[in-house]
């Protein structure tokens, strides 16, 4: 009989997780993707044009229709960023994206909780686009979706 049947293990050691903290961000994880056509969905860095040095970006895209997108704090050890920056300094993403004219949603999910940080009707024609980020630290994940016309 396992030891630990309800999954309430804390000081799990090995490689590989298994643990409570981990299957509370692979459900953030997933609530994030249920708001997508996942399968659909493909690698896209096209869309980013642009973001701080501080910071990495990838992206999913379903083409002119929805957009996941991952931005997070470049570790000090594999960038060139001055040594003495911190890790966990609050950032604003000043993403520049590349979006099809459309009417659009973005919700800036934290990664952390998977609550809804901000959300922001868009209205674009076209081209380069900026959306304001709420401030965050380590990383954020902004879903960009089309929505209907009214």
């Amino acid at each position: 009989m396992a030891a630990h049947p309800r999954g309430t293990l804390r000081d799990y050691r090995s490689p590989g997780g298994g643990s409570v903290e981990l299957r509370r961000l692979l459900g953030v994880l997933r609530r994030f993707l249920e708001e997508l056509d996942f399968v659909t969905m493909r690698p896209n860095a096209d869309v980013i044009r642009g973001v701080k040095p501080e910071l990495a970006v990838s992206a999913l895209s379903q083409e002119g229709r929805a957009y996941a997108i991952h931005v997070h704090e470049r570790l000090a050890a594999k960038s060139d960023i001055p040594s003495g920056r911190t890790l966990g300094t609050p950032f604003d993403a000043a993403l520049e994206l590349d979006l099809p004219k459309g009417a659009y949603q973005a919700d800036w999910i934290d990664t952390k909780t998977g609550e809804v940080s901000r959300t922001e009707p868009i209205r674009h024609p076209g081209g380069p686009l900026s959306p304001a980020s709420p401030r965050f630290v380590g990383d954020i994940a902004p879903r960009i979706v089309v929505k209907a016309e009214r």
